[in-house]
């Protein structure tokens, strides 16, 4: 029988050191209170995809998976990484949650932080103008459901906000403050 056990010490050493780089970097531009990061290896098509997959999972809880066979599998976990502390971050710092409105806020907030990785910049069009409308709707919603928010949306917001508030004001901001930024890109 013909078996192999991925990922490789030398693989795992490499996400760990990624990871590890990572995660200073970030913490020298935001402070976390408590992290843990699991890592692992995983070769689901998001995987595949982006090289890398994961989520913030609680508090100060990142759940990390990388796939060392996929091309720029170490950009995509060092982008994953910072978007997931950014979201950790973010979570400590709020106090709501489970509303529509900040989850938007929380993912513009992780897309921006991490966007030094986003080069595939976006412009407002009448697409964009037109998800906006249907996301306007939706924060009216009490309690948070799948928005399917586009990337280019959550950057165009994250950076509009960032623009009219600074990235460490982001959990203070309110509903209409989010609002106010989308109606001033679309309008």
């Amino acid at each position: 029988m013909n078996y192999s056990i991925r990922p490789q010490e030398h693989e795992l050493r490499q996400a760990r050191q990624t990871v590890e780089s990572t995660v200073e970097r970030a913490r020298h531009r935001l402070e976390l209170k408590k992290l843990t990061v699991n890592l692992g290896a995983s070769s689901t098509p998001d995987s595949e995809l982006y090289g890398a997959h994961g989520a913030a999972v609680g508090s100060g809880v990142l759940q990390l998976y990388f796939n060392p066979s996929a091309e720029d599998w170490q950009e995509s976990l060092e982008e994953l990484t910072f978007k997931t502390y950014g979201k950790a971050w973010f979570d400590e710092n709020s106090e709501l949650e489970n509303l529509n409105w900040v989850e938007l806020l929380s993912e513009a907030f992780s897309v921006t932080f991490a966007s030094r990785f986003n080069d595939r910049r976006t412009e407002v069009s009448e697409q964009l103008a037109h998800e906006w409308s249907r996301i306007d709707q939706s924060l009216q919603e009490e309690f948070s459901g799948d928005l399917s928010i586009s990337w280019e949306m959550k950057w165009l917001l994250g950076e509009e906000i960032k623009e009219r508030h600074g990235l460490e004001r982001f959990t203070e901001l309110e509903l209409e403050d989010l609002r106010e930024a989308g109606e001033s890109l679309f309008r």
